[in-house]
């Protein structure tokens, strides 16, 4: 009667030893593989939920502080520029004076 192996070893036994060694090691290689790729996963959701729990915690600041919502958007707005990321000002006077702030 053929039956289905119950443990582990049962599975392995017929199979050779080299290739059980390469089994081992595929199947720790796609192991780690997946694991870094499930931290990186949450890693990068933890990173969003900080910063929009910061931002929140911003904005509430600024409300506190009497500040209005153009002035609100306009530091928000700043503060989400990415990294690297500066701003040149071409023209004469400042940003504020010409209202217009080329990126490059």
């Amino acid at each position: 009667m053929n039956s289905v192996p119950t443990n582990l070893w049962e599975w392995l036994a017929p199979i050779e030893p080299e290739e059980r060694f390469a089994l081992c090691i595929t199947t720790i290689v796609v192991g780690l593989t997946a694991m870094v790729f499930v931290i990186a996963i949450v890693s990068h959701a933890i990173g969003k939920i900080h910063r929009a729990r910061l931002e929140n915690a911003l904005k509430r600041e600024l409300l506190d502080r009497g500040m209005s919502s153009e002035e609100i958007a306009q530091v928000i707005e700043a503060s989400a520029a990415p990294k690297g990321l500066r701003l040149n000002i071409q023209g004469r006077g400042n940003a504020k004076e010409t209202g217009h702030v080329y990126v490059s």
